[in-house]
């Protein structure tokens, strides 16, 4: 896509950040990654089996395992928006995973690196267990820039862009944990992997 991603804006995961609250996500999340500079993946791969660390060019690492709610990339102090925490009902590595409520919760993750420019490559990857089939797993929605949610939406997986533009996988279940990955390359392609497969090429 030739989408320039300009985006300096605070990011959210959780629900659609911008005051609204049409995207809140009802489930839990464990074990997201933003990459900035690197495109992780590029073809069909395996879903971690153990919690992600922070490679090179990591911007954002939460694991969610204990009770903490921190970036263990240590570059970025979280906020937590009405009452998401960490819960240990349900959980995909070590004692617990994120919780959101489905209404008013989300992460709030400050502008600190930027995803921009054509020509710039990027990875958002993570595990959600959804409790129901529409919520906003990412925000990067800023008014006046090409701006992408990636959103649940009536039981379909979204990368959704400015415009509403839109690539989907369908089929998604609510209560069973999915491995997702959004990858931009530095030739502009973005790619959407669910679990072990590369469903989408967004072009």
């Amino acid at each position: 896509t030739s989408y320039n991603f300009n985006q300096y804006t605070t990011a959210y995961f959780g629900g659609y950040g911008a005051g609204g609250t049409s995207w809140a996500y009802y489930g839990f999340m464990s074990n997201t990654r933003f990459v900035n500079g690197t495109a992780i993946y590029t073809a069909t791969f395996t879903p971690p089996t153990a919690p992600l660390t922070a490679i090179p060019n990591t911007q954002l690492l939460c694991n969610f395992t204990n009770v903490g709610i921190v970036d263990n990339s240590m570059l970025s102090n979280l906020e937590t928006i009405g009452n998401s925490q960490v819960s240990t009902s349900v959980k995909k590595y070590g004692t617990g995973s994120l919780a959101f409520d489905g209404s008013g919760d989300w992460l709030v993750v400050p502008a600190a690196a930027s995803i921009t420019g054509t020509g710039y490559a990027w990875t958002i990857q993570g595990w959600f267990y959804a409790l129901s089939t529409s919520g906003g797993i990412f925000d990067a929605w800023n008014s006046g820039t090409t701006s992408f949610l990636i959103r649940l939406n009536g039981g379909n997986l979204e990368f959704y862009i400015t415009g509403g533009s839109s690539t989907a996988v369908t089929g998604i279940a609510i209560n069973r944990w999915y491995h997702f990955a959004v990858v931009k390359d530095t030739n502009n392609n973005i790619q959407m992997y669910l679990n072990e497969y590369n469903y989408q090429l967004y072009h």
